[in-house]
């Protein structure tokens, strides 16, 4: 009696072990992130991550909180003269105008056809964004039925982009934008590359 119900228990918890991974591999099996050196650091030699600093304090009390775009400007000066970069800013918790989805987005202004960013887009279908225009990841642009010539709609700061390209970064779910676009707001991250 004790096998019968071993071998039972083992079964019941094979199947289970089975239909969580075709549940999984059919919910999420498009989603695959590539993190090669290039997708990651295209053709820089390095990529180097600028995030808000968090409320910090010293000796004289409180420090408040170095603003990205701050940051980016005193990495470039402390730089070489000379020293080829680009600069990838991000901008999260935006929210779509013309979707359904109310997850929010992140956006990434740069300059996709710069040399050094060559292999970080993934770029499915169409081609890199310029003014006005954005590739969205391919996930995003079926689960909002948007397609190549369509507008997408970004409520705050307000924007109307053309989609013009399908595709990601190393697996990011980011919007790609021309720089520029979101002049008026103070990235929440950068990537100088």
């Amino acid at each position: 009696r004790a096998p019968v119900r071993s071998l039972t228990t083992g079964l019941l918890v094979a199947a289970s072990v089975l239909a969580g991974t075709l549940w999984l591999s059919t919910a999420r099996g498009n989603y695959q992130a590539d993190y090669s050196a290039e997708s990651q650091f295209g053709q820089a030699d390095v990529r180097y991550g600028l995030y808000p600093t968090g409320a910090e304090s010293n000796e004289d009390g409180p420090v408040p909180p170095v603003p990205v775009g701050d940051q980016v400007d005193a990495v470039l000066a402390a730089l070489p003269e000379g020293a080829d970069t680009a600069v990838l800013e991000s901008f999260e918790n935006l929210r779509l105008g013309n979707s359904a989805i109310a997850d929010p987005l992140i956006v990434t202004q740069g300059p996709w056809s710069d040399p050094l960013l060559g292999g970080m887009l993934d770029l499915a279908d169409g081609r890199m964004p310029g003014p006005g225009e954005a590739v969205v990841p391919p996930d995003l642009a079926e689960s909002s039925d948007l397609d190549l010539g369509d507008d997408l709609v970004i409520l705050d700061p307000p924007a109307v982009l053309e989609v013009v390209g399908l595709g990601s970064t190393s697996g990011a779910t980011a919007v790609l934008v021309a720089p520029g676009e979101f002049v008026a707001s103070e990235p929440e991250m950068a990537d100088l590359v």
